[in-house]
């Protein structure tokens, strides 16, 4: 809201409109995401609206991409799980170059024929993988992380933490939460959950 109020002040009042339209739709998804789950493709479109957000803060630093298919938009996801990610990416990561870059890729994996259909209860699993080409990540937060140890100290990694803990209760044992650096470039996170359509 101070930065709307800012851009009122020198005039810049189409930037603040598409600054107030954006906010109003972030808390508005903030208001209603009290379920344990909800379509990906709401979440998807928080997160779209939240790095608008960040744009016009930051004056477009931030380039996004998101590679899934449209039958992916009902599956089951928990509210503001992603974005906890996406918003870590953009207060921590350092880019190589002048533009932060997020990529997000969901896909729906077969495991039927293999031991994992017992572990996710479900023929199939989702994997959704959000990447940036910043610094990299401690390796000891992702051993951390990769062996289900919370990493929250002085409030550091408060939301890898709990998002880890969130996952354990909503999912039990039918989840993998993997963090990994790139081998170029940058970090990765990669989800595997159960598919579970609307």
């Amino acid at each position: 809201m101070t930065t709307i109020d800012s851009m009122l002040s020198i005039g810049e009042t189409e930037t603040a409109r598409k600054m107030l339209t954006f906010t109003s739709k972030y808390l508005r998804y903030l208001f209603q995401a009290d379920q344990d789950f909800i379509n990906l493709s709401s979440e998807l479109a928080h997160i779209e609206d939240y790095i608008n957000i960040q744009n016009l803060r930051l004056g477009h630093t931030i380039k996004y991409e998101l590679h899934t298919k449209e039958d992916y938009a009902l599956v089951q996801v928990p509210p503001l799980l992603l974005i906890t990610f996406v918003e870590n990416i953009i207060k921590h990561a350092i880019p190589h170059g002048e533009t932060l870059d997020i990529r997000i890729n969901c896909d729906k994996y077969d495991c039927s024929t293999d031991s994992l259909s017992a572990k996710y209860k479900t023929p199939f699993y989702f994997e959704i993988t959000i990447s940036d080409n910043g610094q990299g990540l401690d390796e000891e937060i992702i051993e951390k992380i990769n062996n289900g140890i919370s990493v929250s100290k002085d409030g550091q990694h408060l939301g890898l933490s709990n998002s880890l803990k969130r996952l354990e209760l909503l999912y039990d044992n039918r989840f993998e939460l993997i963090l990994a650096n790139n081998d170029a470039i940058g970090a990765k996170v990669i989800l595997h959950i159960p598919y579970t359509p609307d």
